[in-house]
């Protein structure tokens, strides 16, 4: 009888400590901050007008070299 209440209370003890352990993993999402996903080209920069496969440097580049100035050394 002692062995069945030993193996009872241990189930019980094992069942909180899993149900709190689950309680805290959801606190936990909800102090999340989500962070907004910004694409890594930015076609704003491209200039259609140049064909990739002629001058894909200036395809790419075209419009932010023609609107920054790089410094001369």
């Amino acid at each position: 009888m002692r062995t069945n209440f030993s193996k009872w209370s241990f189930l019980c003890a094992l069942a909180l400590v899993s149900t709190l352990a689950c309680k805290e993993k959801e606190e936990e999402k909800k102090e999340m901050v989500m962070i907004e996903e910004v694409p890594g080209i930015n076609v704003d920069f491209m200039n259609p007008e140049i064909k990739p496969n002629e001058d894909f440097f200036g395809y790419v580049n075209g419009r932010w070299l023609e609107n920054n100035e790089i410094p001369r050394r």
